[in-house]
C-alpha cells in the first residue's frame, strides 16, 4: 500500500515541478519528506509478516526429510550428519546434557525428538523437558532392544 501512495506523490511532485518549481518549493520538500518515509516505512517489516516468513515445524521436519538442508532457519545443528535414529543417539550421548543445551535452539531438540521418533508433530515444552523425552526414549529404545535380544 506504501508503494501505491509514494506513487502517487511522486506523480504530484512532478506536476508541481512542471508547474512551478520556484513558487511550490515548500510543498515539493513536503512531498519530498513524504515520500522519504513512505520509502523508509516499507523497508522496515512488521513482527507479524516476519512469521509469515517462518516455515511451520512440519515444514521443517520435511525439509530434513526431503534432505534440502540448506532452507533450514533458526537451527544450529548440522542435520547432514543425523541421518537416522542410531546417529541422533549417538549424537545426544556423545555430549553432556549441559553443552547439548547450550548449543541447540529448542526448535532443534524439538527436530531431534522427532527424527528419534519419526512423528512429525511437535513436542512442546522447554529446552530441558524436550531433553529429557529425547532420553528417556533412547533408554527406552535401549530396553526394548535388550528385551528382544534376551529372548
Amino acid at each position: 500500500m506504501n508503494h501505491i501512495i509514494a506513487d502517487y506523490l511522486n506523480r504530484l511532485r512532478n506536476i508541481y515541478l512542471a508547474v512551478d518549481d520556484i513558487v511550490l518549493k515548500q510543498d515539493i520538500t513536503k512531498i519530498d519528506h513524504l515520500i522519504k518515509t513512505l520509502e523508509e516505512s516499507k523497508e522496515t517489516t512488521t513482527s507479524s509478516q516476519q512469521q509469515k516468513k517462518k516455515k511451520s515445524f512440519s515444514e521443517l521436519f520435511n525439509l530434513i526429510a526431503e534432505k534440502k538442508f540448506e532452507e533450514l532457519n533458526g537451527v544450529r545443528v548440522d542435520y547432514k550428519n543425523l541421518k537416522n535414529k542410531e546417529e541422533v543417539e549417538h549424537f545426544i550421548e556423545a555430549l553432556p546434557k549441559n553443552k547439548i543445551l547450550k548449543e541447540t535452539t529448542a526448535l532443534d531438540l524439538k527436530l531431534l525428538y522427532s527424527l528419534l521418533t519419526g512423528d512429525s508433530s511437535e513436542i512442546k515444552g522447554t529446552k530441558t523437558v524436550i531433553f529429557d523425552a529425547i532420553q528417556r526414549n533412547i533408554r527406552a529404545r535401549k530396553r526394548g532392544e535388550a528385551f528382544k535380544n534376551a529372548n
